[in-house]
């Protein structure tokens, strides 16, 4: 299975998925605090509301975007519940029904956990070093611009 996205601490990280329920709870690895992590239909929640982003959808919008599969209108109710109170989601009440918006963008979200990836190893220089390695030219183009542009901006 693929790494899922995960905030612990009030920040994002990437985590192997296992078999407990996408709603379960582990503990973060450096204290006692809990990490919430994305199951598989959280995450397809999120990639409709990334795909949806600038415009809040209601969980009927969800539930229509999600139509391949069959999901009872209250499973996706408790899916955006959670991922609203594990802080992925911001909402808004329209009338009678919450309209739910991503905190973050996915790009946003994908740079945190790898961010938090680095800030968990023992020697986060050698993990950047060996992922520089594998990088292709054409993300060595853009590291590169936006090294300079970064390096250009005043302090």
């Amino acid at each position: 299975m693929a790494p899922t996205l995960t905030r612990c601490n009030g920040s994002w990280a990437a985590a192997s998925p296992s078999s407990e329920s996408s709603l379960d709870a582990a503990p973060c690895s450096d204290d006692n605090t809990v990490m919430k992590s994305l199951g598989t239909l959280e995450a397809d929640v999120m990639e409709v509301l990334w795909s949806a982003t600038p415009e809040p959808q209601s969980v009927h919008d969800i539930l229509a975007a999600l139509s391949g599969r069959a999901h009872a209108y209250t499973t996706i109710l408790t899916v955006v519940t959670n991922l609203h109170s594990k802080g992925f989601l911001e909402r808004t009440k329209v009338s009678r029904a919450y309209y739910y918006s991503p905190v973050q963008t996915r790009q946003e979200a994908t740079s945190q956990a790898l961010r938090d990836i680095l800030a968990s190893s023992e020697d986060p220089a050698a993990v950047l070093m060996h992922f520089a390695q594998t990088v292709t030219p054409e993300e060595q183009e853009a590291l590169r611009k936006s090294l300079r542009k970064r390096s250009k901006r005043p302090r």
